[in-house]
């Protein structure tokens, strides 16, 4: 017999044992646990800078009222849209408050899904001054 073949001791195991697996699972959740955390972390910032290009866009329409009748538009105006983002599952409500005198306005979008409230309301108004948290900035 060739003597550098070693035999197996009687009994000897080979894997893994049950603390080394349990110690992976733990290591395997407390990364899903923290990558779930940093996904909802970007998908409120995603819908709090699509509501305030939203806002943009939405006082470019009222400028373009403006220039058009020297007036922005009364609160019966029909904005081409109200929620952010806008599809059917928008997460911020968009309204629009002119002043009495027609002459500035602001426009504001609120959080109107618990998962966008951290960041808070925006507000735009028509010389360009925000009003935003900036939790989400």
């Amino acid at each position: 017999m060739n003597k550098n073949i070693k035999l197996k001791k009687a009994g000897q195991a080979h894997g893994f044992t049950l603390i080394e697996i349990m110690i992976v699972v733990a290591i395997i959740g407390v990364l899903a646990t923290l990558s779930i955390f940093n996904n909802n972390d970007a998908l409120e910032k995603t819908w709090y800078r699509t509501a305030r290009n939203d806002l943009l866009e939405l006082t470019n329409f009222l400028e373009r009222e403006y220039l058009r009748t020297n007036n922005y538009p009364t609160s019966t105006v029909v904005l081409p849209f109200t929620t952010s983002p806008r599809d059917d599952n928008g997460v911020y409500t968009i309204t629009y408050n002119p002043a009495a005198n027609l002459r500035n306005f602001t426009i504001t979008a609120a959080p109107i899904d618990a998962r966008a409230a951290r960041c808070g309301v925006i507000t735009l108004n028509n010389v360009g001054q925000w009003t935003t948290n900036t939790v989400c900035d």
